[in-house]
């Protein structure tokens, strides 16, 4: 911003001018720190996290990738593609696992294609039942016969109108056109298991289909994630949210099949409220086109990794990326990109991600030169330090880190205690290992952490001392972290229920301010303040200025950070400086909007003191009061007019 001339400010006599922070050879400041939530299983969907939404699918036992095992009642063995494909099929293992696990394309509630370990499609040669083909389209359909809804017996029936029978344990054929009974010795019966399922974004829309698709996914957007969170978040002490979305976003509002249009008119909409409330948005790319890990949350068709395989794959992903920052690059609550979510190791190679990284990076500097560059680090085994050669060379590039006590089997037997103090020795040591201390990039962020476990008859007390362990230690992560996530089917992955709750950390607000605090308390009001229509002497006056009030104090109960957001809600308005200690804003003619609900609604989320209402009541007294007369007023802000002084003060006039 445009640094104001000689441009000071004092609140309560407690704050001191800082030096506005400036940025040089890239180096970012380390003053700011998100404390997010993840807006997951909203613009991508997951399953687990709102499993209502998945019920009205025709047949939603059999969603693409639902991974099945077959069992011939007559050989008593399972079906199996051998040597995980590229040959024939047999009937011949007693134990089933990958290679007897066959992967479901859904064609329609009732057809599908099967896709083997090695990822060939079930087909036929002749009568042979063979999984040689890795052309879906050249592959043999199936439609899967069940004896009854409540029966895990079922009958496979292939394209060329035969039923499948297991001959032998060695022969598998699709040669018998007539069935009758379900009877144990028929040689066309399995039993069927079902081994793995996939509930995500592909598997909900091709679910229900063209028809159906469109309204249950606008009515998911238009409900799950609403206006009211965000002004939750903020007066909860969350100041960003990182938004999960999928490669299809940016064909918007005609996406490829099986996806439907609508995420990005809701991605405007978190944008618009993100604003309002004067929170930060960082938009993740969870999902690729391919899948960049084969979870449900990377839009994965049946659980494969493809994404980085090709080129095309790669430049599809990069166009996504410079699709988003071109479109809002210049709001304001824009903060950073995080180029791709959870890569998952070795399918995705470092020589690949680091390419991608790369010309990610770039996409996005296209657009911004200020907005942060997220490079998730990779699932699996990795180095965690491999993406610090490409990001020491990137301008404001952050690594983000995902922490749970859940998934590994270190945590099984761990109790309360136990689980904390891994916090505060485990993490606290990984985290010191990857934060360069000097402020250099790249910065680290906890993208992903959550309040859960796997202590069994866990107290309240547990919760909130595990969810402060957490807070203390990833509050340290220079960039900072974010909680997953603000809505969830499972309760304490559930902020809004962990708070609502009293399930959350009892108070983790700061207490006591440091000199930094009020540094960039004072910060963030030179920021705002100067763009006030007097905020240099080169602007004119506005003489017709309505005069109202807000007025804040640095209060106890206040984090700096609560505050530093409250004041971004004064953006637009002009402000001026009385000779006391209260701050005030008027609104300008030219923003119009109800403005008496606005300030409300910033004093309430400000949590100001009692002494402040009353304060701020005085102005509200009555509709006569000074705050509501529309006689014309001469602008008069917090800085100078005409560069004048009076008495050492900045002085006011009235007309």
């Amino acid at each position: 911003m445009t640094t104001c001339v000689n441009l000071k400010i004092w609140l309560l006599n407690l704050l001191t001018l800082s030096t506005v922070l400036s940025f040089s050879n890239g180096k970012p400041s380390t003053k700011f720190r998100v404390k997010a939530v993840n807006l997951g299983g909203w613009l991508v969907t997951e399953g687990w996290m709102k499993p209502s939404l998945f019920d009205g699918i025709p047949n939603k036992d059999f969603l693409d990738g639902t991974g099945v095992q077959f069992k011939s009642v007559t050989t008593g063995k399972y079906l199996c593609a051998e040597s995980g494909g590229g040959t024939i099929l047999v009937a011949n293992r007693t134990v089933a696992s990958g290679w007897e696990t066959f992967r479901l394309w859904r064609i329609n509630e009732n057809t599908f294609r099967l896709r083997v370990f090695n990822k060939q499609f079930v087909g036929l040669d002749g009568v042979k039942v063979v999984a040689v083909s890795n052309d879906s389209i050249a592959s043999a359909t199936f439609h899967i016969v069940k004896e009854s809804e409540s029966s895990s017996r079922v009958r496979l029936k292939a394209c060329n109108g035969y039923f499948l029978q297991a001959k032998s344990e060695e022969v598998v054929t699709a040669d018998v056109s007539k069935v009758s009974a379900w009877e144990d010795d028929d040689p066309t019966i399995f039993v069927i298991t079902i081994a793995a399922r996939l509930q995500g974004e592909f598997q909900v829309t091709n679910g229900y289909g063209p028809t159906k698709a469109p309204q249950v996914m606008k009515d998911h957007w238009s409900t799950f994630i609403v206006e009211n969170d965000f002004k939750f978040m903020r007066s909860n002490g969350l100041n960003g949210a990182r938004i999960p979305v999928g490669w299809w976003i940016a064909s918007d509002p005609a996406p490829p099949w099986p996806y439907v249009g609508g995420s990005l008119h809701a991605l405007d909409n978190a944008f618009f409220w993100a604003q309002k409330y004067g929170l930060k948005i960082i938009i993740d790319l969870h999902a690729a086109p391919g899948s960049q890990n084969g979870f449900q949350h990377s839009g994965s068709r049946d659980g494969s990794l493809e994404w980085g395989t090709t080129d095309e794959s790669i430049n599809q992903t990069i166009y996504v990326i410079d699709f988003l920052s071109a479109r809002y690059a210049k709001n304001p609550s824009f903060y950073a990109v995080e180029l791709l979510n959870e890569p998952l190791s070795p399918g995705v190679t470092i020589e690949m991600l680091n390419k991608y990284y790369k010309a990610g990076y770039e996409a996005v500097r296209r657009h911004s030169c200020t907005a942060y560059v997220i490079l998730s680090s990779r699932l699996g085994p990795s180095d965690s330090k491999e993406l610090f050669p490409l990001a020491n060379d990137m301008m404001r590039s952050v690594i983000d880190v995902h922490y749970y006590n859940i998934f590994d089997d270190v945590f099984e037997n761990m109790n309360a205690q136990q689980n904390i103090d891994f916090i505060y020795t485990n993490r606290s040591s990984q985290l010191n290992n990857i934060t360069i201390s000097n402020g250099n990039v790249p910065l680290i962020f906890v993208g992903e952490w959550v309040a859960d476990w796997r202590v069994k008859n866990a107290t309240k007390e547990d919760f909130q001392r595990f969810s402060k362990a957490q807070i203390d230690v990833y509050g340290r992560a220079t960039f900072g972290w974010a909680y997953w996530a603000l809505k969830n089917a499972n309760k304490f992955w559930n902020l809004e229920w962990m708070i609502n709750n009293g399930e959350w950390v009892a108070d983790w607000r700061v207490k006591n301010a440091t000199k930094e605090d009020f540094q960039r308390f004072s910060k963030a009001q030179i920021d705002v303040y100067g763009r006030a229509t007097f905020g240099n002497p080169s602007h004119h006056a506005n003489p017709k200025c309505r005069q109202c009030v807000v007025t804040t104090i640095f209060d106890h109960r206040n984090t700096p950070e609560q505050l530093h957001d409250a004041f971004i809600h004064l953006e637009g308005f002009t402000i001026r400086k009385r000779r006391s200690t209260y701050l005030h804003a008027g609104l300008n003619d030219d923003n119009g909007g109800d403005f008496t609900t606005y300030v409300k609604t910033v004093m309430e989320e400000a949590r100001v003191t009692e002494e402040t209402r009353s304060t701020m009541d005085w102005w509200w007294r009555d509709e006569t009061a000074v705050a509501w007369k529309k006689e014309p007023l001469r602008s008069t802000t917090m800085a100078f007019k005409n560069g004048r002084k009076k008495n050492g003060r900045y002085f006011t006039q009235r007309r």
